[in-house]
């Protein structure tokens, strides 16, 4: 049984505002404003990271399009199983296979590339938050880059 989370999840993801954002199109560029938002994160750390409000206000896109990357999948990545169709499972399962490869090579690069550069201490943050927030999203970023038009079920 769906708990009452699971259930209001499940109601925004199949709403008519997520409707909208089902092609393929949306979907890339949404992976692309999360890459820059999270780099702007990354930016406000080696800028401004002592500045508490200020770095509110950097990670507020961040939030914002990874919720919008959420409905434009369906909650696929959030939802129980007994909420989802088989092919939404199936999405879901492979972009997991796929994205922590991806993630792991890219994690290896940022951190050769990283301590290469000998970076100071801020900068070094601020290129591992980047990392971390791409590296964590990589399996719904995969999902959305790769998703086609066609497999818009909701």
């Amino acid at each position: 049984m769906a708990s009452k989370l699971q259930s209001l999840m499940f109601g925004q993801v199949n709403s008519a505002f997520a409707d909208r954002l089902q092609s393929r199109a949306i979907r890339r560029s949404m992976v692309l404003a999360l890459f820059a938002s999270a780099a702007l994160v990354g930016v406000g750390i080696a800028g401004i990271g002592d500045r508490f409000w200020w770095m509110i206000i950097v990670t507020v896109p961040f939030w914002i399009v990874a919720a919008l990357l959420n409905l434009s999948l369906r909650g696929i990545f959030e939802l129980n199983d007994e909420l989802l169709d088989e092919h939404q499972i199936a999405v879901r399962n492979a972009s997991y296979k796929s994205a922590y490869g991806y993630a792991l090579v890219f994690l290896v690069i940022v951190a050769t590339v990283a301590t290469g550069l000998a970076l100071e201490r801020r900068y070094a943050f601020a290129v591992a938050a980047f990392a971390f927030l791409t590296g964590a999203l990589a399996p719904r970023l995969v999902a959305a880059w790769t998703l086609e038009d066609s497999d818009d079920r909701g």
